[in-house]
């Protein structure tokens, strides 16, 4: 009963690798820069392209409505496996003023997450947000 969600990952892989290379070059590469000792702030992504890997897939899809007392809001959960297994991607790093670049051949990742929609409506899409 996974194989929708699995068909739409695959559709919309191309703007999911987007996302995932903006947030290695705007959120990551900070975030790695200022973790490493001076000398090694040079540090850069060159290249941030996943859109030739297969797409991430998920796994044990379950959903859960529920109404949250505080607000007496409706929402539903959904929560999922994922497993992520990019291979080759045109990944790669340097350090200013050192030698050659690292070349990234493979990122995996798995773990259990969730997604939350609310508030529900009575229009389409059927929730104002995800969370």
């Amino acid at each position: 009963h996974d194989a929708w969600a699995n068909a739409a990952l695959r559709h919309m892989w191309p703007f999911v690798a987007e996302f995932m290379a903006a947030t290695a070059k705007e959120t990551i590469e900070p975030m790695v820069r200022a973790a490493l000792p001076r000398p090694l702030r040079a540090f850069e992504f060159l290249e941030t392209d996943f859109s030739q890997c297969d797409p991430m897939t998920v796994s044990n899809l379950h959903t859960i409505q529920e109404r949250v007392s505080a607000t007496d809001e409706e929402i539903v959960r959904l929560r999922f496996d994922v497993n992520m297994d990019l291979r080759n991607p045109r990944f790669s790093m340097r350090v200013r003023y050192m030698p050659g670049q690292l070349n990234l051949s493979r990122l995996t990742m798995r773990g259990r997450m969730g997604l939350i929609l609310r508030p529900l409506a009575t229009q389409i899409p059927f929730f104002g947000a995800m969370q």
